[in-house]
């Protein structure tokens, strides 16, 4: 619905007390997400753009029943905007709530419940990622990013956000996030069609321009590499996972709306794809766990050590000591010993690992290097993959190597 022209201001207590619906079901909602306890920490957001912080402005003025100074915020962001629909139903009610006319959130809006249903389910998560962690916590997930990734992604998808880090010397530091859009199904996906997000650590594997593209796929894509070894290995089915943009003429989608890929506004698509290369590692989790510097730290160094004496009994061939670092559960791939003990005994060790959890199976993680394998012509570095998952009672133990 385009936004509309003001025709009027309802007087006296009706006018005031319609007012106050609006504002009162906004503050509902705004102790629902979180809102009300992120206002104290606003000047820590790392959200970009504008356009969001206009409407969630809007939606603050909205709580504090300044229903004028609300008025004039979602006009400000319409105006550059007019294709925002979240923003055209705020703007609606603002106008109807000055009529005498609002009894309901998204009453300015010609639409059918699941229509409205959407909206609000939007209101909800963009006010819920005013919410949020301390500035100096670290990605759970992120132990270690190897030297050659200059970023990474991490897209939470219970919360619609995705979160955009740069490598600084393998530390995740945090740059930006944005709304988006997942699977019309959720998260958890396993077979083709079913219309969910996958759940798992993809990277990806190219860049699609949005002129190559039909229009409902907007700025451009950047295709990842579902389904991978993991994925495969539990025939888990499907392809055509994207990170992509907004179709022409609508600025964003519904929190749930997509096949299965993960959709961004336009103008954050593009900033996005600047960032992200082939190759470069997105997390696609169900929660992200925040840890102080300090547990982030000990937590890195306890699987770091583990890795290296795993590397040690490799290399001088301790027999037993060896399985010892192996689950009974583990599943290989298709290199033989040869050839791993010639790529875990250069004087290098593990070259620019990288610790990387894989979510979905509690407890996992995705540990890569680079090994050294010499040839007549000199040599290459190889790029060698594992995952380990940490089992009570024991302690960290190699589950599955896809080149191993």
């Amino acid at each position: 619905m385009a936004a509309g022209k003001f025709c009027g201001k309802a007087r006296g207590d009706d006018a005031w007390r319609l007012a106050s619906f609006l504002a009162i079901s906004t503050v509902v909602l705004f102790v629902a997400t979180g809102f009300a306890a992120a206002v104290e920490s606003e000047a820590e957001g790392r959200v970009d753009g504008e356009l969001e912080q206009l409407l969630l402005r809007g939606l603050e003025l909205i709580g504090q029943n300044r229903i004028d100074e609300a008025r004039t915020s979602i006009q400000t962001l319409l105006k550059r905007r007019p294709d925002f629909r979240l923003a055209n139903a705020i703007f609606g009610d603002l106008l109807m709530a000055g009529a005498g006319k609002v009894t309901r959130f998204g009453e300015g809006v010609v639409g059918n419940e699941k229509e409205l249903a959407d909206l609000l389910a939007e209101a909800k998560v963009r006010l819920a990622s005013e919410n949020r962690p301390p500035t100096s916590a670290l990605p759970g997930g992120l132990l270690r990013l190897p030297l050659r990734y200059k970023h990474a992604l991490i897209v939470d998808l219970s919360r619609s956000r995705l979160y955009l880090f740069r490598n600084r010397q393998g530390v995740p530091e945090p740059v930006s996030d944005y709304y988006i859009t997942i699977g019309k199904a959720g998260a958890g996906k396993k077979s083709e069609g079913d219309k969910k997000t996958p759940i798992g650590l993809y990277h990806v594997t190219g860049h699609l321009g949005g002129k190559s593209l039909p229009p409902f796929y907007g700025a451009g894509a950047l295709p990842l590499d579902y389904p991978n070894a993991w994925d495969q290995l539990h025939r888990r089915t499907g392809g055509g996972i994207w990170l992509h943009g907004s179709p022409s003429g609508l600025y964003s989608r519904p929190p749930r709306a997509s096949d299965g890929c993960v959709v961004l506004t336009n103008p954050d698509f593009k900033i996005l794809e600047k960032s992200t290369p082939e190759g470069t590692p997105v997390m696609l989790t169900q929660h992200v766990d925040w840890l102080p510097p300090e547990e982030w730290q000990q937590r890195r160094e306890k699987i770091l050590q583990r890795i290296s004496q795993w590397r040690d009994a490799w290399v001088k061939r301790k027999g037993e000591g060896v399985l010892h670092y192996y689950s009974a559960h583990y599943r290989t791939g298709r290199m033989d010993d040869g050839a791993w003990n010639r790529l875990l005994a250069g004087e290098d060790g593990l070259m620019d690992p990288g610790l990387m959890e894989y979510p979905g199976d509690d407890g996992m993680m995705v540990v890569t290097w680079s090994g050294w394998q010499a040839s007549g012509t000199g040599g290459n570095l190889v790029p060698m993959v594992q995952y380990w998952r940490f089992e009570e009672g024991a302690d960290w133990k190699i589950v599955f190597e896809p080149n191993g």
